[in-house]
């Protein structure tokens, strides 16, 4: 008897079945709300089925994260199950999962924690950090389907490799090796050529934010997942805009660095082996320091030795210092991109490019208009090269399973092309390079217009003419792919929202073609109402620690987290001579003298004179945990020893306190000259107090927030007796010396 061969059909259900069989039980949501309902689930709407914990470790960015767990506030276990329940949410909500393999993870975790345990130090620059990957990555395990059914079951559509389930692509193994913690890949469109997220599989994947819209493409389940803090950071590639619009339309930031700087080797792609312009890998998150932890920590695995297309090219440190430098002493020029020739902006975008410039200025910025060679040339090089197997290999991943094109790539790969010759290719090349060029002289050339006599430092533009796509509505990528023909570095940049009453239909609009007309007439704002509206800013080749430095202080808005110009590491630890900021130091330092997992004495820490100095770091801890309770300080701003951000400091290394009669007193703080964050560290415990009580979870869930706060009252009226006391000492000793 004939075994009964599986339709696409079958294959797809199967695999939806189990994808969503493999989220527990207990994570399951019994109804999911229409979008009439519930328009955004982000925020207060998801948090209403997590714990305290789980809020609190899936609110906090990677930075802290990895502080928490490399300090061992946080186990690895806790944190990685926190984001396996959040992304299991996050996928019943907007379909964005592709593979969950979470017990893989915590077992993963455990085993990070037993090293902690033993060590009293964590494995890499990524210990216990959950890190999401696109469905492009093989990691052992699970299966890469990158949306085809044909490939399900299979490497790459194809049986019998040996590579099924076992195979990593070079970037999972160095993210190992750094200490993240693998737990789930995200969906993407089928082939990945569009700025939309659907398959026949799980369908279409929406925008948290607002569900009418859609999460982007083709990293677009990195997006909402991100989007709704199901992962602290992910990763995702980019040869149209496929990182950067994803993070555009999800409130994100999102690093599209050049071809060869991260490493690509071992990952599943369309169209393998174009060349013109490659597909590049980068991240994805709520910081820019999160992305930056993320390269740093990759590039320190020197993937160079192991991806032969990778350029042996660490970290810059002092890239990103020239960055700040100007800024601390200059100031900075920018070209502003407001129209490409060929698409209108939407009214929001428009608003947010005017923020955006108008910021700057104020800030003492200069910006100019950026006129650049036509970006048409650029759109057609690189729509040429797309389609230089003439749509061969998507139509044989499609005939595998015989299943349909979704109808967001049928436009441009519908029906079979010939296949262009090797000739052609190679005026298509040249004709790259050539344009490349001229871009690259006109920068040059913007020396003449700036004030600076420098060409402008990045320029900024729009990301997409929306601020996210309608769905099956995406029809024009030249605001983002024309940076990938150029193969610029470009970091998105979160502005503002949609909001329908200032952002009106513009009335007397005047088109320059009929696709301008239709994208405009797109715009509907009751429709796109709360929707995210990004930019992104745009360096030159391979100019990653530039770009991010940029992105991260160069402010969107006055007053934001962005102005903050970052601390320098100007101090230097007394016994092991590392450089530090001032936070950071402290940090540091604490490492020693923690009640629990502290580190081991060496040779160079005096742990007994750091005890003096800095106190019992516990307190300290139960602090900050209320004040991120309370809300006071959002995560992504506040002072780590992986952030670099300035800090309150004493001036000139005296804490000011007054006597009985109002007038100040300058109290010298302990040698070394600690920069102080608002706490008097310097004096030991006070006899009998329990420090470990402030260390422990509270379990009565409605009075931890009051608890916590009158325990932040009581201990800062202690400090302030202390430093008193401590003042009158010091005054009276230097009375006794006089006399």
């Amino acid at each position: 008897m004939a075994m009964k061969t599986s339709t696409w059909q079958d294959l797809a259900k199967a695999k939806l079945a189990a994808i969503n069989g493999s989220i527990p039980e207990k994570w399951r949501l019994s109804a999911i709300p229409s979008i009439g309902e519930q328009r955004d689930v982000t925020g207060p709407f998801i948090c209403k089925f997590l714990s305290t914990e789980e809020i609190e470790i899936t609110e906090t960015d990677a930075v802290d994260i990895v502080e928490k767990t490399s300090l061992g506030i946080w186990t690895a276990e806790e944190v990685v199950t926190a984001f396996c329940h959040r992304a299991s949410l996050a996928h019943q909500l907007t379909n964005c999962l592709h593979e969950t393999f979470f017990e893989a993870a915590i077992e993963d975790a455990k085993r990070l924690d037993e090293y902690y345990a033993q060590h009293k130090a964590p494995i890499g620059l990524l210990h216990g950090l959950p890190v999401s990957l696109k469905d492009q990555f093989h990691v052992k395990g699970v299966e890469t389907t990158m949306g085809y059914t044909g490939w399900i079951n299979t490497f790459e559509g194809k049986k019998g490799t040996g590579k099924e389930k076992v195979f990593e692509s070079e970037m999972a193994k160095e993210l190992r090796s750094s200490g993240a913690l693998l737990y789930c890949k995200t969906s993407v469109p089928q082939s990945l050529m569009t700025g939309e997220t659907v398959n026949n599989i799980v369908g279409y994947t929406t925008n948290p934010k607002n569900r009418n819209l859609t999460s982007g493409g083709s990293s677009g389940g990195e997006g909402a997942l991100i989007a709704l803090k199901g992962s602290p950071v992910g990763f995702g590639t980019d040869i149209g805009g496929s990182i950067r619009i994803p993070a555009a339309f999800n409130g994100l930031y999102g690093l599209r660095p050049s071809a060869g700087r991260m490493p690509y080797e071992g990952m599943a792609n369309s169209m393998d082996g174009q060349n013109s312009v490659l597909s590049v890998v980068g991240p994805l998150s709520h910081s820019v320091a999160s992305l930056r932890l993320l390269v740093k920590s990759l590039l320190s695995q020197q993937p160079w030795l192991h991806d032969p297309l990778c350029n042996e090219i660490p970290w810059r440190q002092d890239q990103e210092n020239q960055i700040m430098d100007l800024i601390s002493s200059s100031k900075l020029a920018f070209g502003i991109l407001r129209h490409d020739g060929a698409i209108t902006p939407h009214p929001p975008v428009q608003r947010a490019l005017d923020m955006v410039v108008d910021t700057l200025k104020k800030l003492g910025h200069e910006v100019v208009e950026w006129d650049p060679p036509s970006h048409k040339r650029g759109y057609d090089i690189i729509i040429n090269s797309w389609t230089y197997d003439g749509g061969v290999d998507i139509h044989n991943a499609l005939g595998l399973s015989g299943e349909p094109m979704v109808s967001q790539i049928s436009g441009m790969y519908g029906k079979k092309r010939e296949e262009t010759s090797a000739s052609k290719i190679s005026a298509n090349n040249i004709a790259k390079r050539e344009y490349q060029k001229e871009y690259m002289e006109y920068w040059n050339s913007t020396a003449r217009s700036t004030s600076t006599g420098r060409p402008v430092d990045a320029i900024i533009a729009p990301l997409a003419p929306f601020a996210a796509a309608r769905p099956d509505r995406y029809k024009y990528y030249g605001y983002s792919n024309i940076y990938n023909t150029l193969d610029y570095t470009s970091c998105v940049v979160p502005v503002t929202n949609v909001d329908k009453k200032i952002d009106v239909v513009n009335k007397s609009f005047k088109p320059v073609s009929e696709q301008d007309r239709d994208t405009q007439e797109d715009y509907d704002p009751e429709i796109y109402h709360g929707a995210h509206v990004a930019v992104q800013l745009v360096g030159r080749r391979l100019q990653e620690e530039r770009v991010l430095a940029l992105s991260e202080s160069v402010p969107t808005t006055p007053g934001s987290s962005a102005s903050k110009t970052p601390a320098a590491k100007d101090k230097e630890c007394p016994y092991c001579h590392q450089a530090f900021t001032s936070s950071s130091l402290g940090r540091h330092l604490d490492l020693y003298i923690k009640d629990k997992n502290a580190k081991p004495p060496d040779d160079l820490h005096n742990v007994e004179e750091i005890r003096r100095m800095r106190g019992n770091v516990t307190r300290r801890q139960a602090r900050a945990s209320a004040g991120k309770r309370e809300g006071s300080t959002p995560s992504s701003s506040k002072h780590t020893p992986f952030r670099d951000q300035r800090s309150p400091s004493t001036h000139g290394g005296f804490a000011n306190f007054q006597n009985s009669d109002g007038a100040p007193v300058r109290t010298v703080l302990n040698r070394p000259n600690w920069q102080s964050t608002g706490v008097i560290n310097d004096l030991p415990p006070v006899s009998g107090e329990d420090e470990s009580h402030f260390s422990k979870r509270s379990s009565r869930r409605m009075s931890v927030k009051e608890e916590i706060i009158h325990k932040q009252n009581t201990l800062e009226e202690r400090d302030r007796a202390r430093a008193a006391e401590l003042a009158l000492q010091e005054v009276l000793g230097s009375v006794k010396a006089a006399t």
